[in-house]
């Protein structure tokens, strides 16, 4: 080991056993070293670079971890070592020339190629900082960093600390932070810290304790590696009806979580006693300040639930929330020294999943005149199963399956049963530990079906349920959870939250048609997504204040930025656009455009240059002057002709055309055999779940849906399919014509490359015009939903005049 000059050295301390053993899967497999991480976050404002990094070294000098080297060989144990002195290696970057998603796009391909890169720990492992200049006010600052020497709430006191530096130096004050004690002296006080009862505590918690329950290795490709990630979000509504529940058990969300998750893997092992692993902050003990030193603290303790069928769910809950609260004063103890005490299975693995519950403190910060928001430090771990919880708002649980170590048939029963376990814990119905195993079920290695367990209905996540209190409401709650497959539906949920789809509304406006005798547009749950608002529109009765407009439907009518008109898509619909208001600029006026007939009333458009002036007709009375945002999904030709009608009349117009493709000079539909096999093969390639999906689909209309239509003649589905083959016939025969309007073109990053080079050739050949290209996360089918729609709103505000 090279320690240099001695007087350069604060201190040599040893690693603790899971920092050695994070070391050892780096050292064994570098290429794949789940320690990485990435702690990254924006600044919107005057940044002042030269003070901000000013900050960072004053930081530095504050926190003997940014000065800290690990060294092993030639030495009896690994070490980690503290220099009184340490070199920062900044690296400046400028895309304020290339478009938000193509910053998002590099971004990635930055961090992986610094991961690539891997991690020196011999050489000022913590100090090479990325800043990157996003735009004329905001920044990206990126930190790649292990969790071997530091973890998420150092990480975050770090920034902290860096923001306080920088707005005394904006401000040419001083700072007063409270002294923090050396690493040494924090080591030296573990060491001589007294763990009394420590053995008798974990010999006592694992009372009852038989083996160990792993998850099968059995049917895992031998070529899958990696790991993927499946994340589940949860609406503000569900994520307040988890905290008023916990609260109401006089328990924390914590234990809430971690109940559901012991039960889930009850249900999976068929046990009444298993174990799984937590992270710990290390932050419980009585040091002093320990709540802002830095460093790698964080511990692994083991989680042993028994199960008891018979108990109440909150007697339960409350019982394994103490059992969990007195591990605290032991959280320091190593996983050897708790294994140790069970002598029968020394030797053995006691668990192989992985909850982590972020809890570090964090809110977003603001110094001098710059705003530090999207903080993030990124997800480690090389368990088979890891589940992250972020509790913001909108909770989040991000799944974390290893690819060599799961199979698919079990990834896919903890996804679809976990939010099951939660809703049958929220459910005030559901009294008993028994009540939510039999609700689950238990999970068959064999792939058999389940056999004499009682699977009820699922409710509705709310704990405002609020019951029909008339005839329409109760009707609407029958139709709603027929359809819904949800039970004891409220009159104030909110159907999307719900689950509820485009296709299920048109049945259930169908079905309110024929059940009450009114006749609703289906943009109808954009403006009352509730029973209780449609019950109100129903009992009026008054269609003059569901539509003013023949085409146009309102969906922000206020603002003093130029409004965006967004055009249906190829099914007729519009509620895929119920998202992007959410996202978009408050003071920008929004309107939806659907077609005549798509409410059953009258005929549809003979043509699409019918439809164009009609449309136009009512966006001249919104807009008066140009230039217009108007805004196209899937059904391209529209934007062709509206441009074509507003030139004429000399106004100006920006088209918006979101993963559209334009027709080919020479007609799509006289591709040979053998260019649309190519093309077949390459979305399987890129996205092969999304292809087949499309080629399901696809392949349902054209041979199933006929044969289906005439034995049920469901009128709903008759309507759908009536709409959708009457827009494609009139885009059809269309004949398009060269426009000279620019276009702001939206693709999505997961389509295969010479896909996307084909639909931007296109757009090129129809218009004289600019042709500007941005790329969105996500895919056709989900570009409008969480968490794609956010990036898209971004660039459509960018894009809109």
């Amino acid at each position: 080991m090279d320690t240099g000059k001695r007087s350069n050295i604060e201190a040599i301390l040893p690693l603790t056993e899971l920092q050695q053993g994070m070391l050892i899967h780096h050292l064994s497999n570098p290429l794949q070293d789940e320690g990485f991480l990435h702690v990254g976050f924006r600044l919107k404002g005057s940044l002042n670079t030269h003070f901000f990094k000013k900050a960072w070294g004053l930081a530095i000098e504050r926190h003997q971890v940014l000065r800290s080297s690990v060294h092993w060989e030639n030495i009896r144990a690994p070490v980690q070592l503290i220099r009184g002195v340490s070199e920062t290696n900044w690296t400046t970057l400028d895309w304020t020339d290339i478009n938000l998603a193509e910053q998002s796009i590099r971004l990635e391909a930055l961090k992986s190629t610094q991961k690539g890169l891997g991690m020196d720990f011999k050489q000022n492992p913590l100090l090479n900082f990325h800043l990157i200049k996003m735009g004329q006010v905001e920044f990206f600052f990126l930190w790649p960093c292990h969790h071997l020497l530091l973890d998420g709430w150092s990480s975050s006191n770090i920034v902290k600390d860096v923001c306080t530096f920088y707005e005394a130096l904006c401000k040419g004050t001083s700072t007063e932070l409270k002294t923090l004690p050396s690493l040494k002296t924090y080591y030296a006080w573990l060491k001589n810290k007294e763990q009394k009862g420590a053995a008798s505590f974990w010999s006592n918690y694992f009372e009852g304790y038989s083996k160990s329950h792993l998850f099968k290795r059995a049917n895992v490709s031998t070529r899958a590696n990696g790991s993927i990630m499946e994340c589940i979000s949860l609406s503000e509504t569900e994520s307040k009806n988890i905290t008023e529940k916990a609260r109401a058990n006089l328990i924390s969300v914590n234990t809430l979580i971690q109940g559901a998750w012991s039960l889930l893997l009850s249900a999976y092992f068929n046990a009444g006693n298993v174990v799984f692993g937590t992270s710990v902050s290390g932050r419980s003990n009585d040091f002093p300040n320990m709540d802002l030193l830095t460093g790698m603290f964080m511990n692994i303790l083991p989680v042993s639930s028994i199960i008891d069928k018979q108990c109440s769910l909150k007697v339960w809950l409350q019982s394994f929330q103490k059992r969990q609260v007195a591990c605290l004063q032991y959280e320091e103890t190593t996983a050897t020294e708790i294994w140790s005490e069970l002598s029968e299975n020394k030797g053995g693995t006691m668990f192989d999943s992985l909850l982590v519950f972020e809890n570090f403190p964090w809110k977003d910060l603001k110094c001098g005149d710059v705003e530090i928001s999207d903080y993030g430090s990124g997800i480690t771990s090389n368990y088979p199963i890891s589940l992250i919880i972020v509790p913001q708002a909108q909770m989040k649980f991000k799944f974390v399956f290893n690819n060599d170590q799961l199979d698919e048939r079990t990834k896919n029963w903890i996804i679809d049963n976990w939010e099951r376990v939660l809703k049958l814990i929220l459910s005030d119905e559901v009294t008993q530990v028994h009540e939510v195993l039999d609700g689950v079920g238990i999970y068959h290695y064999d792939g058999s079906e389940q056999k004499g367990i009682k699977i009820p209905k699922i409710e509705a996540l709310s704990a405002n349920y609020v019951a029909p209190r008339n005839e329409i409401e109760d009707q609407l709650v029958d139709i709603w959870e027929k359809l819904l497959g949800v039970d004891k539906v409220g009159v104030k949920d909110n159907y999307f939250e719900l689950g509820g789809k485009s296709i299920m509304a048109i049945q259930m406006f169908a079905l309110i048609e024929s059940k009450l005798g009114a006749r609703l547009p289906l943009t109808t749950l954009l403006f009352s997504p509730t029973i209780e608002q449609i019950a109100v529109l129903l009992t009026k009765n008054n269609k003059s204040e569901l539509r003013n407009w023949n085409f146009i439907v309102p969906l922000r009518r206020t603002g003093g930025a130029k409004p965006l008109f967004c055009v249906h898509g190829g099914e007729g619909h519009v509620l895929f656009y119920k998202l992007l208001p959410k996202y978009l600029k408050e003071d920008r006026p929004i309107y939806l455009l659907q077609p005549k007939g798509i409410d059953g009333e009258g005929t549809m458009h003979a043509s699409i240059e019918a439809m164009s002036k009609d449309y136009l007709s009512e966006i001249l009375e919104i807009q008066g002057d140009g230039p217009y945002n108007i805004m196209f999904f899937c059904y391209s030709a529209l934007a062709i002709e509206m441009a074509l009608l507003l030139q004429g009349l000399g106004k100006q117009v920006n088209l918006i055309i979101v993963d559209s493709t334009a027709q080919s000079p020479a007609k799509v539909s006289q591709r040979s055999f053998r260019l649309r096999v190519k093309n077949y093969l390459l979305k399987m390639r890129h996205a092969p779940i999304m292809t087949l999906k499309s080629s399901i689909v696809y392949r349902y209309r054209q041979l199933l849906e006929p044969i289906y239509i005439t034995l049920t003649q469901d009128k709903s589905t008759i309507a759908l399919t009536k709409i959708r083959k009457h827009l494609d016939y009139v885009h059809g025969q269309y004949v398009w014509k060269k426009i000279a309007s620019p276009i702001t073109l939206v693709l999505t990053e997961k389509e295969p490359t010479e896909n996307r080079e084909e639909k931007i050739r296109l757009w090129e050949y129809w218009t004289n015009s600019k042709v500007e290209v941005y790329y969105n996360t996500g895919n056709h089918l989900n570009l409008f939903e969480e968490p794609h729609v956010r990036l898209l709103a971004k660039t459509v505000d960018e894009a809109c005049v």
